[in-house]
C-alpha cells in the first residue's frame, strides 16, 4: 500500500481547488459568495479558536493524505512518513479550503463584474489578487510564530478589502 508524499498532495489539492474555485466562481455573482465567505470566516474563527475541532480535523487529514490540504515542508528532506509524534512540526499546513473560497469570490468578480475582461484591468478584481496575498502573507507571519491559526479570516479580509476598493476605485456596484 502506498501513501502519496507532500508534494503529490499538493499538486492533486492545486488541481481539485483550481477546479472547485473556478466552478463555484462561475455559478454564482458574487453576492451570494460575499454572504458565504463571512458566514464560512466566522465559523473558521470558531471551529480554530474556540471549539479547535478543525485542528484535530487538521491532523487526521494529514494521516489519511487526503489532497484537501496544502503541505509546505520547513526542510528540504521532509516525509510525510517521518511525521513527528513529539509535537514539534516539520511543515506549514492550509486547508485547500482557505484557498479556495477566496478565489471565488475572484472569479465570480471577473465574470459578473468585468465580463471576463483581463484580471489587470479591473481592479476589483486585481485587488481581490493582492488583497488575499497580502492576507496570505499575514496569515503566514502568524503562523511562523507558532501555532495554528484559522486561514480564512485573513485570506477572506484581504481579499473582501481588495474586492471593495477595486470596485469604489472603479465605479462598479460591490454586490
Amino acid at each position: 500500500y502506498y501513501h502519496p508524499e507532500w508534494y503529490v498532495i499538493d499538486f492533486a489539492a492545486v488541481i481539485l481547488g483550481a477546479g472547485v474555485g473556478a466552478i463555484l466562481g462561475v455559478s454564482f455573482s458574487p453576492l451570494p459568495i460575499l454572504i458565504l465567505l463571512i458566514i464560512l470566516t466566522v465559523y473558521d474563527y470558531i471551529s480554530v479558536y474556540r471549539t479547535k475541532h478543525m485542528i484535530s480535523l487538521a491532523e487526521s487529514i494529514v494521516e489519511i493524505r487526503v489532497p484537501v490540504i496544502f503541505i509546505s515542508p520547513k526542510k528540504r528532506d521532509f516525509s510525510l512518513d517521518r511525521i513527528r509524534k513529539d509535537g514539534k512540526r516539520e511543515a506549514y499546513y492550509i486547508g485547500l479550503g482557505d484557498v479556495i473560497l477566496p478565489s471565488t469570490l475572484i472569479v465570480s468578480a471577473s465574470v459578473y463584474k468585468c465580463g471576463g475582461v483581463l484580471y489587470i484591468l479591473c481592479p476589483p478584481v486585481f485587488l481581490s489578487i493582492v488583497g488575499s496575498f497580502i492576507g496570505l502573507f499575514i496569515l503566514l507571519l502568524l503562523v511562523r510564530m507558532g501555532g495554528a491559526h484559522a486561514g480564512l479570516p485573513f485570506l477572506v479580509s484581504g481579499t473582501l478589502i481588495g474586492y471593495v476598493v477595486g470596485c469604489m476605485i472603479s465605479g462598479i456596484s460591490i454586490i
